[in-house]
């Protein structure tokens, strides 16, 4: 009877060993549709080429602390509650904390038995005193080193499992080079001490997020690189726009559009960086053994743009710019080389990981897993409807560019073209499938303004098919969108009304 209870226990080590590792890194910002991953020499080779590339995958609301809110929990904004990138606005703040904390990936694989380690960029208000502090560990994580606040590369604080270590600006405080280290040196602690166990690592770099300062040694890599010059780059957002859009100036001066080029080659340069990163961590990986059990995911928690339609920088808009972002995944069972058109969502990684893990996802998400998609053979039988949605912010109070409280993030240096406003709110249905490729968005302003584009003929969304003497039909797209609405005002799941 021993032999046996010792034969089953053997078997139940070497079934958990058998789990796959789980490493993922995401940037800040970072675009797909505007050139953002041609950079990364390393990271293409190491994982697309060594694994798959998702061209198609998208943000569900393209800014930073309600996506990352999105990624850790698998749930749309209007499920998790966290809608703009304050703490009244739902980031990083006590209602989070207590109600959504405890449904990231990183709690239920560490519930599994994963080992579990966050470094880098977690939410923009983490580490604040209105949000515990650099005390507070986030649930799910046995190795914490979470950067306090929003993006930056020198001049930081990391809370290092509750207390906090400052960097200054030293060559070597530069944050990604920081982050690549404590990433090995996770790594190195587990296979000397936790060998037996499977781990989920993420490394959450800040690039290229503004204010896209690439690191001393790559200053000048890309000396007289330009923001690629689109169809849509500067042109006037003319009555096809809403309203935001529409506001002055038309056209962005020549001085704002040597800024806008000045910004693209710096992130360029800061995304070598992480280049360097990706390489670092699948070395060590192969060093010991284990690359070939270990998921490597490459993505970001939402896109940019660059002057396209008088937009001089930033995100917060619905266009494919901002929505689309890289996605590349390596790991057993992954073919080399494989190309899944399949859409995949970023509430999709939360119940991929999940499901990597062995855990029972359902009904926990408003995604779905796309780890079938990975290691079974491509088809085009795909056809998926989803949300992007987004609630605009203000300043509160006069702008030094406007006179009004209800914009934000209007710059001198952007010709004080307003980045946001309140009405810059708005829900979107987009369709995606081999035959329909579509966008309807309806903005919350004094207009109800509305925009429809069909992607596969107008791929820089310039002809707005919603408008009255176009004659396109949106009542069906309108029937969704109120669906919708009536569904979270009851807290209904809106999954009925994207059928």
């Amino acid at each position: 009877m021993k032999s046996w209870v010792l034969f089953v226990g053997v078997l139940a080590v070497a079934a958990a060993q058998k789990k796959p590792n789980i490493v993922f890194i995401l940037t800040d910002d970072q675009d797909i549709e505007l050139g953002s991953l041609e950079p990364m020499e390393k990271t293409l080779s190491l994982i697309g080429d060594q694994g798959a590339r998702l061209p198609n995958a998208f943000v569900t609301t393209p800014v930073c602390c309600p996506s990352r809110s999105s990624i850790l929990t698998g749930l749309y904004i209007h499920s998790h509650g966290t809608v703009n990138n304050t703490q009244v606005g739902g980031c990083s703040n006590p209602r989070w904390q207590e109600l959504y904390e405890p449904r990231s990936y990183g709690r239920r694989l560490r519930d599994a038995g994963y080992r579990t380690f966050y470094t880098g960029k977690y939410l923009n208000e983490y580490g604040f005193p209105g949000t515990g502090g650099p005390q507070h560990i986030p649930l799910g994580w046995d190795w914490w080193a979470g950067l306090v606040g929003n993006s930056v590369y020198y001049n930081y604080d990391l809370s290092i499992n509750g207390t906090a270590e400052h960097h200054a600006d030293a060559e070597n405080d530069y944050l990604p080079d920081v982050l690549r280290e404590k990433a090995l040196g996770f790594l190195n602690n587990s296979f000397v001490t936790n060998g037996d166990k499977p781990f989920l690592m993420v490394v959450s770099t800040p690039t290229p997020h503004g204010p896209y300062t690439p690191a001393r040694r790559h200053i000048g890599a890309f000396a007289g690189k330009t923001a690629p010059r689109t169809p849509n780059f500067n042109v006037p957002a003319t009555n096809a726009k809403h309203w935001m859009l529409r506001q002055p100036p038309a056209v962005l001066p020549d001085d704002v559009i040597k800024t806008v080029d000045k910004y693209y080659q710096s992130r360029w340069e800061a995304l070598l960086a992480v280049d360097e990163l990706v390489e670092a961590v699948v070395q060590r990986l192969d060093q010991a053994g284990v690359l070939n059990n270990t998921f490597i995911v490459y993505s970001s928690d939402h896109g940019y743009h660059f002057a396209q339609y008088g937009q001089a920088i930033d995100k917060r808009l619905p266009y494919e710019f901002d929505i689309r972002v890289p996605m590349l995944v390596r790991g057993p069972g992954i073919a080399a080389g494989s190309i899944i058109n399949d859409p995949v969502l970023s509430i999709d990684i939360a119940p991929t990981f999940m499901e990597m893990g062995g855990i029972d996802w359902q009904n926990e998400t408003d995604g779905t897993s796309f780890y079938p998609k990975l290691v079974q053979p491509p088809t085009e039988d795909y056809d998926r409807t989803f949300l992007v949605e987004y609630r605009g912010e203000s300043n509160g109070q006069q702008d030094h560019c406007w006179n009004d409280p209800h914009v934000a993030e209007c710059y001198q240096e952007s010709a004080c073209k307003c980045r946001d406003m309140r009405n810059n709110t708005y829900v979107c249905v987009r369709h995606y499938s081999p035959y329909r490729n579509d966008i309807y968005c309806r903005f919350e302003d004094t207009e109800d303004f509305a925009e429809l584009y069909d992607i596969r003929q107008d791929p820089y969304e310039l002809e707005n098919l919603a408008r009255p003497n176009l004659l396109r039909d949106v009542t069906p797209y309108d029937k969704q969108i109120e669906c919708y609405k009536k569904n979270v005002a009851q807290g209904l799941s809106v999954s009925e009304c994207l059928k």
